[in-house]
């Protein structure tokens, strides 16, 4: 009765659909005339949940055997203990609206949806401790995430027979799902659902290749209209060509959701297959990639985005290059099925076979070709340009069959060219492709052909035998056969090993030695075996870093001979690759970064000889260089948003080459003076703001002295100790010369206290400054003053920040979100004898002031 009386519910809400769906089968010119206001909105759901029936083919992996009894929150307690992931009520048809997507860096759901709609989620024991656990360590639990994940991929699998529900022809005719399924808005909520446990997990590990994937596919699945590659169920009766007018205003939003995976992960704008990029220019990946060196006088690289100058991230993914081929050949084929009628068969195709030869060229020039599995890329490919032979036969109604000859000689020598350029790429399976060519050459026809397969076959043999070599000694340094394992090609990038939190175990381990004594050993009651948790993660993490060090090293010596713009490429994608399993280690962006600026080769060649055009050659590639390693850094900056190193290795790029280069090449190398030295003082001073340490202080003094004055720098130093905290060891009980009345003598401590006034220039060498300022630094609330005098203020103002910051930490709580909430919240560091010492140095050496020297 239940079911009957919701069946009867959303029958009536889905009939303004049938009216307005059924518009969308019309001719392609009439529905670029609708409005999509038409479309009315759905009802919220009533809270009444149906129980649904486990998906076919059993339960996930969550769900298999029974479940055991653990230590799990009451059912009452479930929204506290996933507050982190994204508490929402039962979800409703359009439930991603809820959500800010626009935050991912996707464009997906950011948090899981609970409660699941699928109801064997809720009952179960298991799905509910993973849930918890990834709530309580997003970063580190990845355990946990591999089981959500398979869940969400086989309850996915099971609502793949249906999605063709969700298309304008099934809302027109008014078909529903079955009832092992649902509604029409239990399927949609349950595909929110599956994206929002992609989305989730790419909201903290965005290059984690393989999930990426995952979530293209059902992208793509939800955009396929009736009769395209990836739809289910047969073709309405009468029902025109797809095209886009057809799609829905989900689908439509799953399209701009794969749309911007392509744009963000593959670093592509051509998503139509319109960009012309040749065959005979797909080799030099330079062009592609933003390292037409000589472009540097027209488009200042500083100005460019990270993508546009290094590409995306996940351009090294064979698997993602292979999904935006079907996707630029299915929008190709509605674009064909708008712009010729049925009956021009052969525009069609032409259409089709242009654009998608385009798209498979985008992705060998882009990374494609020098992937870890570029043999997927090149093997596609391959049997893309075969399957040209049977579209160039057509029969017509009567009977009659016409070839078309200048298609199957066109496929002819673009054989022959993907025959001769994949043959020189080390990659798996490539004496089948060198045997193939072989045979093609020998098969052809023709006065001479003999004497010229045999000829194009001694010309090419070299490069085969030299890429075979390559792959099976690339094999042996980097094991490239068990990447998985070896390199740990796509693990979750989680962050470095830390050691314990209680520290005097690990550090009773590392200082004992072997002759350390029993009683110096950690407790039996757990401390050790942490310890030993510790080391083991440690050692596995420095293998395998350790490895893909060995890895680029190799590649870096170019053992394919490739040209400098390839060169780059196959570098700069084995780099990326490494990124995507250790993008919160500041190292390899640091490493990557060095190599954009020092050593990456020049498709210039030429230096000028020292002439004045050569010199302004140089000073175009090395800002280009530079603004390659600044949008390295950037991305650094981004993912290890606390990591000092990045920020003063970007500061010291910025200083040199940064801000707007002269017309005459007269400033540097191409950028630096003033601007660059503006530009390195803003970016050091927003991380000083953001991340208050004694490094940070002392490396933005240091900037800011160079390029603004004395006053100024003074200026940061007295900003400095009044923002950072003070360490409890740098406070004493009583201070040696203060008395009561807070005196000082003129020899003790207070008399080294240095005063400023409010131009930022030195007080406090007379006795009497130093005695008042000795006065002022008495605390009267405790008795203890401070060994490291802060003026204007009072001691206990370092108590005062670090009470405030206590409270923001405590009130901060725990959760999915503690690494938003880290990066809001300030964190202010402790203050150090070296920001004394730093600012001593500039004293007496830059501003030669050694009695200001001497008492700072």
């Amino acid at each position: 009765f239940f079911r009957s009386r919701q069946h009867n519910n959303i029958t009536a809400r889905q009939q303004p659909y049938r009216t307005s769906h059924r518009s969308l089968i019309m001719a392609p010119a009439e529905v670029m005339e609708m409005d999509g206001d038409d479309v009315p909105k759905q009802e919220e759901g009533t809270g009444e949940e149906e129980e649904a029936a486990p998906p076919s083919g059993g339960g996930g992996i969550l769900l298999s055997g029974a479940d055991e009894p653990e230590d799990e929150p009451d059912e009452e307690e479930e929204p506290a203990a996933t507050a982190g992931i994204g508490t929402t009520a039962a979800p409703s048809a359009g439930a991603a609206a809820v959500f800010n997507t626009a935050d991912h860096p996707y464009h997906l759901i950011p948090s899981i949806i609970t409660p699941s709609p699928f109801a064997h989620h809720n009952s179960s024991d298991r799905y509910r401790s993973a849930l918890s656990r990834v709530t309580s360590a997003p970063l580190t639990d990845v355990e946990a995430w591999g089981a959500i994940l398979t869940e969400a991929s086989t309850s996915y699998r099971s609502l793949v027979p249906h999605l063709h529900y969700l298309s304008a022809a099934s809302l027109a005719t008014g078909a529903s799902p079955p009832p092992n399924i649902g509604t029409i808005a239990e399927l949609e909520s349950k595909l929110d659902w599956v994206e929002s446990c992609h989305g989730a997990l790419l909201k903290h590990f965005p290059y984690a290749a393989s999930y990426v994937v995952s979530m293209a596919e059902i992208l793509l699945g939800q955009t396929a209209l009736p009769g395209e590659d990836g739809s289910i169920g047969a073709v309405p009766a009468g029902f025109p060509p797809p095209h886009e007018g057809m799609l829905t205003d989900r689908q439509r939003k799953c399209q701009e959701k794969l749309e911007k995976i392509f744009t963000v992960g593959l670093g592509v704008t051509d998503l139509d297959g319109t960009a012309e990029i040749t065959a005979e220019a797909v080799g030099t990946a330079a062009s592609a990639q933003g390292d037409d060196e000589d472009g540097g006088g027209i488009i200042d690289p500083f100005t460019q985005s990270s993508t546009k100058l290094l590409g995306g991230i996940l351009s090294p993914s064979a698997e993602l290059w292979l999904l935006y081929v079907r996707y630029v050949t299915r929008r190709s084929t509605r674009i064909a099925n708008m712009q010729y009628p049925p009956d021009q068969i052969s525009s069609k195709a032409e259409l089709i076979r242009t654009r998608t030869t385009t798209a498979y060229e985008t992705a060998l020039s882009r990374g494609g070709a020098y992937c870890l599995n570029n043999h997927l890329v090149w093997g596609a490919y391959l049997s893309f340009v075969k399957n040209w032979e049977s579209q160039a036969t057509s029969t017509a109604a009567d009977g009659t069959v016409t070839t078309d000859h200048a298609l199957l000689q066109k496929r002819l020598s673009h054989l022959r060219r993907l025959y001769q350029r994949l043959v020189g790429h080390p990659m798996t399976g490539l004496d089948q492709y060198w045997a193939e060519y072989e045979q093609y050459e020998k098969n052809q026809g023709g006065t001479g052909a003999e004497q010229l397969a045999a000829a194009l076959i001694a010309e090419h043999q070299p490069r085969y035998q030299h890429a075979r070599s390559v792959y099976l000694e690339r094999n042996r340094v980097c094991d490239l056969r068990n990447a998985s394992t070896s390199l740990g090609v796509g693990r979750l990038a989680c962050p470095p090993v830390e050691p314990p939190a209680d520290g005097a175990s690990s550090t009773a381990v590392a200082e004992g030695g072997v002759g350390a004594g029993a009683e110096d050993a950690p407790g039996a009651g757990g401390e050790g075996d942490k310890v030993a948790e510790y080391e083991t993660a440690l050692e596995e993490e420095l293998t395998l870093l350790s490895r893909w060090t060995t890895r680029v090293s190799y590649e870096r010596t170019n053992p394919e001979r490739l040209t400098p713009g390839d060169l780059n490429s196959r570098v700069r994608a084995v780099f990326k690759e490494y990124v995507a399993c250790f993008h919160r280690h500041p190292e390899v962006w640091d490493g990557w970064s060095a190599w954009e600026l020092l050593h990456s080769s020049s498709s210039s060649s030429s230096d000028g000889g020292g002439s004045g055009a050569g010199k302004k050659l140089t000073g175009k590639i090395m800002r280009k260089r530079a603004a390659m390693a600044d949008a390295v850094l950037g991305l650094g900056m981004e993912n290890v948003p606390s990591c000092a190193l990045l920020v003063i290795q970007r500061a010291g790029v910025l200083e040199r080459y940064g801000g707007k280069a002269s017309a005459d090449g007269s400033s540097g190398e191409g950028g630096g003076g003033a601007a660059g030295g503006e530009a390195a003082i803003d970016l050091l001073s927003k991380y000083a703001t953001d991340h208050p340490t004694t490094l940070s202080y002392v490396c933005l003094q240091r900037m800011v002295r160079k390029y603004k004055g004395v006053s100024a720098a003074r200026a940061v130093f007295s900003r400095a100790r009044r923002e950072l905290k003070i360490r409890a060891e740098d406070c004493v009980e009583e201070m040696a010369g203060t008395g009561g009345d807070g005196a000082a003598d003129d020899d003790g401590p207070a008399a080294n206290v240095v005063t400023e006034n409010e131009e930022g220039d030195k007080a406090g060498d007379s006795k009497v400054g130093g005695k008042k300022a000795g006065a002022s630094a008495a605390d009267t609330t405790g008795g203890a003053s401070r060994r490291m005098v802060t003026t204007r203020f009072d001691p206990s103002v370092g108590s005062a920040f670090a009470a405030a910051e206590a409270g923001a930490e405590a009130g901060a709580g725990g959760g999915a979100d503690n690494e938003d909430n880290s990066a809001t919240a300030v964190k202010r560091g402790v203050i150090t004898h070296h920001l004394y010492s730093s600012h001593a140095d500039l004293e007496r050496y830059l501003n030669s002031s050694p009695h200001v020297a001497a008492r700072v």
